[in-house]
This record gives structure tokens, sequence and C-alpha cells, in this order.
């Protein structure tokens, strides 16, 4: 019994580091919108959250660029946009990007974004 009293009073005093904040809002830096995120935390404790950045709509034939943010403050703040990728448009020929999955490598700390 004591063992579960602790428990709870172990639970009830644990600090929670929760919290809402938007990364990506539409019209930012003039895209339509950004979709699709993903947040990679590195091996110095750094968020990266990355989007697909949709030019003139939302949909998925349209020029897409790849952008950022970084958080050095467990995500309570943001970096303004970067873009890492710039898709290019060519009449209606649009190189394709998206749905990317960051990882960083564990032995030398680079980040790749396949």
């Amino acid at each position: 019994m004591l063992l579960a009293i602790l428990l709870v009073l172990f639970v009830q005093t644990k600090h929670s580091y929760e919290y809402d904040a938007v990364v990506f809002t539409r019209g930012e830096n003039g895209y339509f919108c950004i979709k699709i995120p993903s947040i990679l935390t590195t091996a110095r404790g750094t968020l990266l959250a990355f989007g697909e950045a949709r030019i003139y709509s939302c949909s998925d034939y349209t020029q897409t660029d790849i952008v950022y943010k970084r958080s050095f403050d467990n995500g309570k703040t943001w970096s303004n946009l970067e873009i890492l990728y710039r898709g290019n448009a060519s009449n209606d020929n649009y190189n394709r990007v998206g749905n990317i999955a960051p990882v960083q490598l564990r032995y030398n700390q680079r980040i790749l974004i396949p």
C-alpha cells in the first residue's frame, strides 16, 4: 500500500513539458500551405521540423519546396522558415519531392533527408 501511495505522489509531482506550438502556418512566406510535416531531434537536442511548402495550392500537383525550421528550446520557439530544396517549374513539369524522412547518422552526426 505504501508503495502505491509513493508511486501516485511521484506521478502527481512529475513536471510536464508538453505544450502546444504552431510550427507552420498557412500563407507563411507566401506559400499557399505547408503539408506533410516531419520532425527530427538531433544528437545535440535541436529540433528540426520539415514540411512540403506548396506554392499555388495544396494540391499534390503544384510546385513544391522543401522547407524547415529549427528549435533550440525543445519546441517553445522556432526559427524563421528556411528553404532546403526549391522545386522547379517548367510549364506543367514540376520536380516531385515529398514525404521526406530525415535521419541522423550516429557515427558522424550527418543528417540525411531521403
